[in-house]
């Protein structure tokens, strides 16, 4: 369910956005989601939390490494390669124009295949984030490989993060996996190994009151911004890590029902963030040739009509190729790890 909330407020953001840039006029909605970017933050600390939750019984059992990585990649790449064809047609027909010529040369293509760090523009927008994915997944790997010099390692990276930040290193290519957004995987790692401690099982009032903590903060730095103080990126990192511990809690202690419409919805949460940014531009376009004028309800639209795009790409592309590629598992990863079950987002 928290995926699908993180999912719908980077829609209503990147709709908040692109729609005045395309069609004029204010941002929709008395630019209520100006921080609807916070859903990257809390996207960020859901993987290091659900990372650490799902293979935590795989940490230091280096046999288990292929059946990790086989389900890491096979869960990243191939939607991204989809995509990232669908844009390298668009962009070789001269969609977006001579500006975006240089998202064309061989570097730039290589690095949105491979999810590498680049400057500017990856062919598809929103894979900057899944960079970042894929370098903590590399790290957890290690963990799972050997206990101890995963953690070390972890904490190696984390404790660079913060210098990089209080010493205020500028933010370039050199520096990518040192920006504080990155500390988040941080926080959510922190969170999954909360919850395996026996401590507070079972007093529920401390859950709620973390639960709505969290809520409080999240949504303060979310308001605030967090690209305008880095305080903000803070208080949606830990926001976001109360939001998750007190809402396990509450799940379990039978006071929250999530709703099965937000879990089909999260289920759907990566193919939604993948594809959603492409839809809403093309939408957007459309309605400025069609001398639309932008407004609260067509943003509605374009929105829904990102998310429905989305879903429907889950359900017609990404789930059969998810199929498909567990099926040939033990081909990549022996036939004795393939009878393991494959994990989630």
């Amino acid at each position: 369910m928290l995926r699908a909330i993180a999912a719908l407020l980077v829609v209503m953001f990147h709709v908040g956005t692109i729609m005045p840039a395309r069609i004029g006029g204010v941002p929709p909605f008395g630019d209520l989601f100006a921080g609807g970017n916070c859903g990257i933050d809390l996207f960020f600390v859901l993987s290091g939390f659900i990372i650490a939750t799902v293979h935590a019984g795989d940490i230091g059992r280096p046999e288990r490494i292929s059946n990790y990585l086989f389900n890491r990649i096979a869960r990243i790449y191939p939607a991204v390669w989809i995509m990232t064809v669908f844009a390298l047609v668009l962009y070789a027909g001269s969609f977006g124009g001579s500006e975006k010529a240089s998202k064309l040369l061989p570097w730039p293509v290589t690095a949105s295949f491979l999810l590498l760090p680049q400057s500017g523009d990856a062919l598809v927008n929103v894979t900057w984030t899944l960079k970042y994915e894929i370098a903590f997944y590399a790290m957890f790997a290690v963990m799972i490989a050997h206990r101890y010099l995963g953690l070390l390692l972890i904490g190696l990276w984390q404790t660079a993060v913060l210098v990089a930040w209080f010493a205020q290193v500028p933010s370039d290519i050199g520096t990518f996996y040192l920006r504080p957004i990155c500390l988040e995987f941080g926080v959510g790692l922190a969170c999954a190994w909360c919850l395996r401690q026996p401590f507070g099982r079972r007093l529920r009032l401390p859950w709620i009151a973390l639960w709505a903590v969290g809520l409080g903060a999240f949504a303060v730095g979310g308001f605030v911004h967090p690209a305008a103080a880095s305080w903000a990126g803070v208080a949606c990192a830990l926001g976001a890590g109360a939001i998750i511990a007190g809402m396990v809690r509450l799940e379990e202690f039978g006071i929250l029902r999530v709703q099965p419409v937000l879990v089909a919805l999260g289920g759907a949460s990566y193919s939604i963030y993948l594809v959603h940014y492409a839809v809403i531009t093309l939408l957007a376009i459309g309605l400025t040739r069609l001398h639309v004028h932008g407004s609260s309800g067509w943003a509605l639209v374009v929105a829904a009509g990102g998310v429905t795009s989305g879903v429907a790409f889950n359900y017609l592309v990404d789930q059969p190729v998810q199929r498909w590629l567990r099926a040939r598992k033990d081909l990549w990863v022996g036939s004795a790890l393939s009878t393991q079950p494959a994990t989630g987002d």
